[in-house]
C-alpha cells in the first residue's frame, strides 16, 4: 500500500510563501483545503492522499495585482512539493461564469492536466470566456484531441434528492480514504422567480458538499438570497447542508449568507475569499463593501470554534469600513492571506498556515447580471450559425449536425446527436436542456 510521508517546508517563489508537503503515513488520514490568495475573487484546492481538486480560478487583474500570475505561483508551489500528483487536477469546478471566479482558466489549462470538469453549463456572464475555455477542452477531448475529460453540467432539476455523486463530480478513488464530493445546486429552475433573480448568474452557482470521514465543508459560490432560499428548501429536511466548514458566499456580501442557511449549516469555521479592503480604488473589496459587518457578526455568532484574536476590517457600506475585534473562527483571505486547513477522519479541523502579512489587493469589476440562458434551439430546423450558439458546439460541429440531419433525417432525442462525428457524452449533457426536436 502506497502512503505519503509528510515534511513541512517553507519555500519562497515569485514572492509567494507556501507550505509544501512531501511523504508520511499520517497523510492518508487527512484532507487539506487551501484557500488561495487571488485578491477579490475565489480559488481553492481540496487535497487528499493521491489527488487534488481545483475550485474556481480567481480573481482580479490591474496595475497593482495580477491574479493569474498569483494563482500560477501558488499552484507551482503546490505541485513542487507533490510530484506524485504529476501536475494534475482530478477535477476542476467553476462555480459560475463571473470573471472573479474564471479569469485564470486558460492559464491553468496551459500548465496543468485536468481530468474532469464541472460547471453550471452556461456560457453567459462576465467570466464566460473562462467557462467556454473549459467547455472547449471537454469538446476537443471528445474529438480525440488529448486525454478524455469527463464533464458534468449541474442542473438542479436533474439532481437526485440528496445531490449528485458520480464518477465526474466525485472522481477520486485512488487513496486509502477518499473525499466524497456531492453537487447540490447549479442552473436552477427559475419558475416563480423575479426576472432579476433569474438572470443573476450568482443564483446559478454550483454548490458542493465535500465529506472526508466525519469532516465536511460547503462551497456555495456566489449564491445569493433567492438561490439560498431554494437550496435551503430543497435540503432542509435531509441534513445535507450541516457541515463543519462554511465557505462564505459571495465574498461576504450582504445578500449571500442568511440566518436560515447558517441554521442548517451549523458551522465550526467560516472562511471568506476576498481581497484586502485596504486598496481604496475601484473594483475592490473597499469599493464593494466586502465583507459586510452584519454578515461577519452573524457568522461570529454562529460558528462554534475560536481563532487567535485579531482586529479585522469590515464594511458598513461601500467604501466605508471599521475595525472589529474577532475571536471566533471567522477567517478571510483579505485579512489573513492564503489559508490552509487540515481535517481528519474524526471531524477535527486545524489551521495549518496563515499569512497575515499578505499585500493589499484590489478586485475586478463587479459582474453584471446576465440572462439565465438562451432559448431552446430546434435541432431539426436550426442553421449552423444558430447551433453554434449552443455551449461546446462550435461552427465545425454545428455544420456536422446539419450535414448529418440532411443525410439521415431529423433527430428525435438528444442521444441521437452521439451519431454526429465529434460529439460525445459531455457535449450532449451540456446542451440537452437547451435543445428541442420538432
Amino acid at each position: 500500500m502506497r502512503r505519503w510521508n509528510r515534511l513541512r517546508a517553507t519555500v519562497v517563489c515569485a514572492g509567494t510563501t507556501a507550505l509544501l508537503w512531501l511523504a508520511t503515513p499520517a497523510w492518508a488520514q487527512t484532507m487539506r483545503v487551501h484557500f488561495l490568495d487571488v485578491g477579490q475573487g475565489s480559488a481553492a484546492i481540496v487535497e487528499s492522499e493521491c489527488a487534488a481538486v481545483l475550485i474556481d480560478t480567481g480573481g482580479e487583474l490591474n496595475g497593482d495585482f495580477d491574479s493569474p500570475q498569483a494563482l500560477i505561483d501558488q499552484l507551482e508551489d503546490f505541485f513542487f512539493g507533490r510530484p506524485h500528483l504529476k501536475r494534475t487536477f482530478a477535477l476542476m469546478v467553476l462555480s459560475h461564469p463571473h470573471l472573479d471566479h474564471t479569469r485564470s482558466v486558460a492559464a491553468v489549462l496551459e500548465k496543468y492536466t485536468v481530468l474532469n470538469a464541472v460547471t453550471n453549463g452556461q456560457e453567459l456572464g462576465s467570466g464566460k470566456g473562462g467557462q467556454k475555455t473549459l467547455h472547449r477542452l471537454v469538446a476537443l477531448s471528445e474529438q480525440g484531441a488529448g486525454e478524455p475529460v469527463g464533464f458534468e453540467p449541474i442542473v438542479v432539476d436533474e439532481l437526485p434528492a440528496r445531490g449528485l455523486v458520480n464518477e465526474v463530480v466525485n472522481p477520486i478513488a485512488c487513496g486509502t480514504v477518499n473525499p466524497k464530493i456531492t453537487a447540490l445546486w447549479g442552473t436552477a429552475n427559475t419558475e416563480g422567480w423575479t426576472k432579476k433573480d433569474a438572470g443573476n448568474q450568482n443564483n446559478h452557482s454550483v454548490v458542493l458538499r465535500i465529506d472526508f470521514g466525519r469532516s465536511s465543508l460547503l462551497f456555495t459560490g456566489d449564491l445569493e438570497e433567492r438561490g439560498i432560499a431554494g437550496l435551503v428548501e430543497r435540503y432542509k429536511q435531509k441534513g445535507v447542508l450541516d457541515v463543519d466548514l462554511y465557505v462564505v458566499g459571495h465574498h461576504g456580501a450582504a445578500n449571500a449568507t442568511t440566518l436560515a442557511l447558517l441554521e442548517q449549516v451549523t458551522p465550526k469555521i467560516a472562511v471568506i475569499s476576498m481581497g484586502s479592503p485596504s486598496r481604496m480604488t475601484t473594483w475592490t473589496a473597499w469599493a464593494y463593501g466586502h465583507p459586510r459587518k452584519p454578515i461577519v457578526q452573524l457568522l461570529a455568532s454562529k460558528v462554534s470554534e475560536g481563532r487567535a484574536a485579531a482586529t479585522v476590517d469590515v464594511a458598513s457600506g461601500v467604501r466605508s469600513f471599521e475595525r472589529l475585534a474577532m475571536r471566533k473562527a471567522v477567517y478571510a483571505t483579505g485579512w489573513d492571506g492564503a489559508l490552509v486547513f487540515e481535517a481528519d477522519l474524526d471531524g477535527r479541523w486545524s489551521l495549518v498556515s496563515d499569512q497575515p502579512d499578505a499585500p493589499p489587493v484590489a478586485t475586478p469589476r463587479h459582474p453584471v447580471a446576465q440572462p439565465a440562458g438562451p432559448r431552446k434551439v430546434n435541432v431539426n430546423t436550426a442553421t449552423a450559425d444558430e447551433l453554434d450558439t449552443l455551449p461546446m458546439i462550435g461552427l465545425k460541429r454545428a455544420r456536422a449536425i446539419v450535414k448529418h440531419r440532411q443525410a439521415h433525417g431529423p433527430f428525435s432525442q438528444a442521444a441521437d446527436l452521439l451519431q454526429v462525428e465529434g460529439i460525445g457524452q459531455g457535449t450532449v449533457k451540456a446542451i440537452r436542456r437547451l435543445i428541442r426536436f420538432e
